[in-house]
């Protein structure tokens, strides 16, 4: 149930984003027009009144004549406009950590304010950075506790996972789990929870 909810929504801003794409297309293709001027002629009518000495009602003589009208008319220039290639770099750097340990980081956040937590972003760091940055800390375990895939052409892609971080509380006083939630492989939502028991 929860899979169809989410391909409905991934069907929705897909074609969102066709709709988009060919707004932008489209503005470009007419960006290149130019005015010109066609002559058209357009008859006009001259009515000429005259008046005889007789009795008989007034004749009239009609003379058409020419007179040259110009219109603008479109012509379309296309012309291929380069398209700009971009280049990505990596910027972001796990801070050193040596013997820190989890407790260590919630209590300090490393200078770092909210929602960023030692340089981990919801909503920019990615799943391999979060892992990376896991690796240089002394964790009791770390365990995937599921995740949403999809199926394509090209194999199974993840969408969802939720990974649980369980940590030693100083003092030997109990366990902590902390929580981390990905989208599409991109940090989403991280939680601290300590069981003291």
């Amino acid at each position: 149930m929860e899979i169809s909810k989410i391909n409905q929504h991934v069907i929705k801003y897909s074609l969102i984003l066709l709709l988009f794409i060919s707004m932008v297309l489209s503005g470009c293709l007419n960006k290149n027009l130019k005015l010109e001027s066609v002559p058209t002629f357009v008859g006009t009518t001259e009515i000429v009144v005259g008046e005889t000495k007789s009795v008989q009602s007034p004749t009239l003589a009609l003379t058409p004549t020419r007179q040259e009208t110009t219109f603008p008319t479109l012509i379309k220039n296309v012309s291929e406009t380069p398209t700009p290639t971009s280049t990505i770099t990596a910027t972001w750097v796990p801070p050193t950590l040596n013997d820190y340990s989890i407790q260590t980081l919630i209590d300090t956040n490393g200078n770092c304010e909210l929602p960023c937590w030692w340089g981990l972003v919801p909503g920019k760091t990615t799943k391999e950075q979060v892992m990376s940055f896991f690796d240089q800390i002394d964790i009791n375990k770390i365990e995937s506790l599921g995740q949403v895939e999809r199926n394509n052409p090209d194999g199974v892609e993840v969408l969802m996972e939720e990974i649980v971080i369980t940590y030693h509380l100083p003092g030997g006083n109990g366990i902590g789990d902390l929580v981390l939630v990905f989208w599409d492989n991109v940090l989403v939502y991280i939680h601290v929870d300590e069981d003291t028991a």
